[in-house]
Formats: C-alpha cells, structure tokens, sequence
C-alpha cells in the first residue's frame, strides 16, 4: 500500500465517522460518552478536585466557624484553630499543584508513578503534622466546654462522625494515588 492509498483511506474512514449518526455504535461507547459527560474522571483529576475543595471550601469554613467560638474559648486558642485550618490549606494547595503538574500524557510511566509517589509520602508527611495539631485542638474543645455536658456528646459525636468521613476520604485518595504507581 502506498502512502496515497493509505491517506486516501484515512479520509474515506474520517467521512464516514462525521457522517456516521450519534446512535451508531461507534459514536454511542459508553466509556466515550462518560467521558466526555465528565462522569468518569482520572485518579489525577479527582485528586485534583479532592485537594482544591478542601482547600478552598473547607478550610475557610472551618476558620468561619472558630470565630464564634470567641467568648468560649481562650483567643490563644482561636488563632491555634485559625492557623491550624491555614496551615491544612496552604498543604493541600501545595498537593493540589503538584498534582496537576504530573502529566500524564507527555511524561512516561515511570515519571507519573515517582511525582505521585512524592506526592502521597508529602501527603502523609502531612497528616503527620496536622494530626497531633488536630488532638490538641479538639482537646482545647473538651477542656473549654467540660461543664456542658450536651457539647461534650456533641463533639463525642462529631470526633465519631469525622473519622468515619475521613477514613473514607483517605481511602479513596489512597486508591486513587494507588491508580496513578
């Protein structure tokens, strides 16, 4: 076969895409179709979009929170709360950008699977540094509403509530930095 020939074929199967109706089953694959619809994401891209929500929605609503707590807990303690949520938020930025920097398409496999491995030991670098600040604050929580005995449920409950919720996160962060070795 020719070069011409071949060209010539690539137009023919090119016309006979375009023309080819939206139902044919080479334009309906599902795998396309969720694609495009954006039902179907990269590991890359939800742990893009995992990294910018908590970064952006919740550290910001946890700082909004905190303030009022000002009559109720020491001010010492509501800058500790404050920069705490800062310090998560400056973090999951940071993997946020070091995330979206891995390219998959033009760096090899080896490249992606060493940039997401550095990103998931940070990652975990991380929630070395934050957990203890996490127990002292929910401490700070324990000592400065030790007579109400309902708040004391409350936070029992929300300690309860948040584990479950973030093991599942992490869980999930931890398949997907797996999907992208």
């Amino acid at each position: 076969m020719t070069p011409e020939e071949l060209k010539d074929k690539w137009r023919k199967l090119d016309n006979v895409n375009s023309s080819a109706d939206n139902n044919s089953p080479r334009r309906r694959d599902p795998m396309i179709d969720g694609v495009i619809s954006g039902r179907i994401t990269s590991a890359r891209d939800r742990l893009i979009k995992r990294y910018r929500m908590m970064a952006l929605v919740i550290a910001p609503l946890g700082i909004v929170c905190t303030c009022f707590q000002h009559g109720k807990l020491p001010t010492w303690g509501i800058i500790l709360i404050v920069l705490f949520f800062l310090l998560a938020a400056v973090m999951d930025l940071y993997l946020s950008h070091g995330i979206s920097s891995i390219d998959p398409s033009t760096q090899g496999v080896d490249q992606v699977a060493r940039a997401a491995g550095y990103y998931k030991r940070r990652h975990h670098l991380f929630q070395a540094i934050l957990i203890p600040m996490a127990i002292g604050i929910i401490s700070l929580y324990f000592m400065a509403y030790q007579a109400d005995q309902y708040m004391i449920w409350g936070l029992i409950a929300g300690i309860g509530v948040g584990l479950i919720a973030g093991l599942a996160v992490y869980f999930e962060m931890m398949r997907d930095y797996r999907d992208m070795t």
